[in-house]
């Protein structure tokens, strides 16, 4: 411990002055609808961060610690083995240094692990592709993981202009268990090897105008979901990863005192290679493989997200978004066949803070079109906060609808929650 604790403090003691903070989450999230599943493995979070330097040169370090507080193995021998009853994992989650005034005046130098966040919407940024989507707690949306890269900004009057470079790819992090995304393989993946030729990069553009603030962004680097290579009879299935050109446009600003955004992102994926194996009979009875290299096809498609926010009389706060495409879709297709598209997705959530009570009761409604089927769900929770920086959130989740969307395929779990979190 006091070894991990001076490589947490030594990169910040080069920049001076060292401020520490941080968070601890810890919670339950049951599927009372599932007699044999009572709970659902999520991790509980205690992230530590430090900040230090002065002048035109700072650093920031952090650390997240994942822990489970109920033992996972069942075996005699675990008994003995505190790691084994109770798994817990040491993350670095980010370690950059930032200049300004990088050899040029307003040019400003960002470099190492960092969470890049392009976008204006609320949760839901389809423009946000620079760092891999963290979906191991699927019932946090926009979780993203930092990645090693070089950021450069550059201020011309009203303009920003950003470049990113990242290195290598670097994959999402998917749920150590699958109920909830069933269709996720357990299969043999081919990862891009660590190398510049497997780099990505990225530039945007920022301004403001008429009170907007608006970005156009463009980014080229790998899916990072995997995608099919091979599979069919007698074949063993392979996955991996697909380049991808990605053309975004965001904008955010107040009209008539509701706060307003919207993001549109253009996929442009390459042609992936694909190794698909049938099988023919030459006689009755008399099975002959046959290998047949095609093309895995991704057909450019858009994923959108429009959304309002508005306070209205007797402080009821409303915040609703329109979704074409949640982080973990995407459009595929086997020849003319295709086999998954993007739904289409209205969330409205009315908040109102008792602040006599140190109490915040909202009520979410979920709206799901795919195809001819629909799905819907409501989302009532209660959001207590006992003290300064300290809250504890009450949640439930019932959904109904067609089995062959997202939503209507979770309405037999019927998920309850509660969650702590304080901030420090």
């Amino acid at each position: 411990m006091k070894k991990s604790l001076m490589l947490f403090l030594f990169p910040l003691l080069l920049f001076g002055e060292v401020d520490f903070g941080g968070f601890l989450e810890v919670g339950k999230t049951a599927f009372t609808g599932l007699k044999d599943s009572p709970y659902y493995p999520i991790y509980n979070r205690l992230r530590m961060e430090g900040r230090a330097g002065s002048g035109n040169v700072r650093g920031r370090v952090s650390f997240e610690t994942r822990f489970y507080d109920f033992p996972f193995s069942a075996s005699i021998s675990a008994l003995s083995s505190i790691d084994e009853l109770f798994p817990l994992s040491l993350n670095l989650y980010e370690a950059y240094f930032s200049i300004t005034n990088f050899i040029l005046d307003d040019l400003d130098l960002k470099i190492g692990k960092q969470r890049i966040a392009w976008g204006t919407a609320d949760k839901f940024n389809p423009t946000d592709n620079i760092n891999p989507i963290d979906l191991s707690n699927p019932f946090i949306f926009g979780e993203h993981q930092p990645t090693l890269a070089v950021e450069l900004n550059y201020y011309a009057g009203d303009f920003t202009y950003t470049a990113i470079g990242i290195p290598h790819f670097n994959p999402a992090v998917l749920p150590s268990d699958t109920i909830i995304f069933e269709s996720i393989p357990n299969v043999s993946m081919n990862i891009p090897e660590i190398s510049p030729r497997n780099g990505s990069y990225a530039f945007k553009i920022g301004t403001n105008l008429l009170n907007f603030d608006l970005s156009l962004s463009y980014y080229y680097g790998f899916d990072k979901l995997p995608s099919p290579d091979s599979m069919g009879y007698l074949v063993y299935p392979t996955f991996g990863f697909n380049r991808e050109k990605v053309i975004g446009f965001d904008f955010v600003g107040e009209l008539f005192s509701a706060g307003i955004w919207g993001e549109i992102a253009y996929f442009m994926p390459d042609e992936y290679p694909f190794r698909l194996c049938e099988v023919i009979f030459d006689s009755p009875g008399n099975p002959i493989p046959v290998s047949i290299d095609t093309f895995y096809l991704k057909d450019p498609y858009p994923r959108v997200t429009f959304g309002f926010d508005y306070t209205l009389p007797g402080g009821f706060y409303v915040n609703a978004q329109y979704i074409h495409g949640m982080d973990f879709e995407r459009k595929l297709m086997f020849g003319e066949g295709k086999t998954s598209t993007l739904g289409d997705y209205l969330i409205a959530r009315i908040e109102k803070e008792l602040s006599d009570k140190d109490l915040l009761l909202s009520v979410t409604g979920i709206g799901e079109l795919r195809g001819d089927s629909t799905a819907y769900g409501i989302l009532p929770e209660i959001e207590y906060s006992p003290f300064v920086n300290g809250k504890i959130t009450v949640g439930y989740l019932h959904t109904f609808g067609n089995k062959d969307t997202f939503f209507g395929d979770l309405k037999r779990y019927k998920m309850a929650y509660i969650r702590f979190r304080f901030d420090f």
